[in-house]
């Protein structure tokens, strides 16, 4: 996978998991919407080593990864290292600089550029049977535009002539050390303990905007799962805490302020699985979670001193239901309803109102009830599908914009969080895998979504019967996939995205429609064995029309932010 959408690669990484609805019952981190799960590869007791080199266009950026695996002790010790970055330039051509915004050198040099360094420790001592102990550092940064900002997002030449409007200089750097014990009790039961420290510095410098925004995030979370136990077929209970503390600052004189805060979380969570007989099994789960937050905002940027805080403490308990019909070996079919849950804050706002303080810029806890129904079915054997339909409804939805005190369209003020008292959306997610014979392969993708502010409350009510912002109603993908017992390999695929408004704000941005559009890609490889290492060549396209399209972008900017052109790229991977 390269790294043309995404300074972050897939090197090394076992397997990506993807959860649809919300997620609270079966881990420590409660999450609202979906989840994604990226797992990297473990130690092994081999020696292995990779390494690969890649370069794309537009206009100009190199790559390149390594690995190595070394077992330290006989099936008890090995130690697996990473290391992977890119340095290039951004597709858009920066040609001057928005009035006041003065960088020096660095920071007025719009370039990417993208480290990542990871270290893996196992232990599997033989004094210690079913144990397992896995450490791990990871050290990554990321130095890029914020967002590809241009003038004209359809213009042939992509330019942003006033660079520093809405965009700026990323400057990230972030440390992740985790510990890892895997302990089996016997028979089907193990426990899992996981603890975590996560330190990342983000700076956003120059100009009267010279900002660090520092996140320290220390969680532990241990879980005991289990299997055949009585009526249950398998289950997982757990206990959770987080703390994360957080504190930013504008340096400069002229426009100074400072904000910290602080949240610690406790959960205790879980779900079962137990057989009712007829191929029916019943799931039930639930999550009892404490969060208490503070935040603390200090502004002089008008040169009179204003301050503003936040401080809630909140119970609350969040269900989820189900029932799933295995029909054999043909197909598995289910209902599931759960519930999301996510807590309230505060924005942070640097500019006085006419009566020189702060704009409210706290906003309320949400909630999700969530209706999905769902199939996965493999009727002709060479043909999977999976499919659901799902309805929601969202109670004081988070949404950016949905207070009167934000002003999203006019930068440099802040685009502020409020809460729309009810919003509903439904639609459905289908996807397909068909193996022509075993060469040729079709996949598809389609998902329709309806969305609905159905009470936006008496502060913005002009929004009420809008649809939610970065929701389209369609995306849509269609891929052939060509294998020869030759080593040959080739994918064509076109992803489309239906039109949908970028963000909501009380002014009306008239900035805020993006366009649908479709892009199609192209990639072929071939695979070899040279001198013991299987090397793999491959070649893409991506945008292969030159299709000109608009991202998502920062609510604050008059300026769109411009999809990536026609890019060609070429890699060679070698694994020994």
């Amino acid at each position: 996978l390269s790294s043309v959408s995404s300074l972050s690669s897939a090197w090394d990484v076992e397997a990506v998991e993807m959860a649809r609805g919300p997620q609270s019952t079966i881990s420590g981190r409660n999450s609202f919407g979906g989840a994604v799960r990226v797992s990297t590869r473990d130690p092994v007791y081999e020696r292995e080593f990779a390494l690969r080199a890649g370069y794309f266009n537009e206009p100009g950026t190199y790559e390149g990864a390594l690995m190595a695996n070394l077992p330290m002790v006989q099936d008890q010790v090995a130690l697996r290292f990473t290391a992977e970055g890119s340095d290039g330039k951004s597709y858009i051509d920066v040609t001057g600089f928005r009035p006041g915004y003065t960088p020096n050198t660095r920071y007025g040099n719009p370039d990417e550029e993208f480290e990542r360094y990871r270290g893996k420790l196992l232990f599997t001592p033989d004094a210690l049977p079913d144990t397992e102990l896995l450490l791990s550092i990871d050290h990554t940064e990321v130095w890029r535009p914020n967002q590809p900002k241009a003038d004209d997002v359809y213009a042939d030449d992509l330019v942003d002539s006033t660079f520093g409007r809405g965009s700026w200089i990323y400057d990230n750097e972030q440390d992740v050390y985790s510990a890892e014990l895997i302990q089996g009790l016997g028979g089907t039961t193990e426990l899992e303990v996981r603890v975590s420290y996560f330190d990342n510095t983000a700076k956003m410098p120059p100009g009267n905007f010279d900002i660090t925004y520092e996140t320290e995030t220390t969680s532990a979370e241990a879980l005991l799962r289990f299997e055949e136990l009585g009526l249950i077929d398998k289950g997982v209970v757990g206990v959770a805490y987080e703390k994360q503390e957080d504190e930013g600052i504008n340096r400069p004189a002229a426009s100074y302020f400072a904000m910290d805060g602080e949240t610690e979380t406790y959960g205790i969570f879980g779900e079962v699985e137990a057989g009712i007989g007829g191929g029916w099994t019943a799931i039930v789960g639930g999550r009892f979670q404490t969060d208490e937050r503070r935040r603390e905002v200090l502004s002089e940027y008008t040169g009179s001193p204003a301050r503003d805080a936040f401080e809630m403490n909140e119970d609350a308990f969040i269900p989820k239901l189900g029932i799933r019909y295995d029909g054999a070996d043909k197909y598995v079919a289910g209902y599931t309803y759960s519930e999301g849950h996510r807590s309230g804050g505060m924005d942070f706002h640097i500019f006085l109102e006419d009566n020189g303080k702060l704009p409210a810029a706290s906003f309320d806890s949400e909630r999700m009830k969530n209706h999905e129904i769902w199939v996965r079915a493999n009727p002709l054997g060479r043909l999977n599908l999976d499919a659901s339909v799902f309805y929601y409804t969202v109670d004081d939805m988070q949404v950016r914009g949905a207070t009167s005190d934000s002003d999203c369209a006019n930068w440099p003020n802040t685009c502020l969080t409020g809460n729309f008292p009810e919003a509903k959306g439904y639609g459905m997610e289908l996807a397909a895998e068909f193996h022509i014979d075993d060469a040729w392969q079709i996949t598809g993708g389609l998902g329709l979504l309806e969305t609905e502010i159905t009470d936006a409350g008496s502060d913005v009510p002009q929004f009420e019967g809008w649809e939610l912002n970065q929701a389209p109603n369609i995306t849509a993908n269609l891929g052939l996939n060509w294998v020869s017992p030759l080593g040959f390999d080739a994918e064509m695929c076109a992803r489309h995205v239906g039109s949908f408004r970028n963000h909501l704000d009380a002014e009306a941005n008239p900035n805020s429609e993006i366009d649908d559009y479709t892009l199609v890609d192209f990639k072929a490889g071939y695979e070899t064995k040279i001198k013991g290492a299987d090397v793999r060549i491959d070649a893409y396209v991506e945008n292969l029309t030159d299709k000109r399209y608009t991202l998502l972008g920062t609510a604050h900017s008059a300026k769109d932010a411009a999809g990536r052109p026609r890019t060609f790229g070429v890699a060679v991977t070698a694994k020994f």
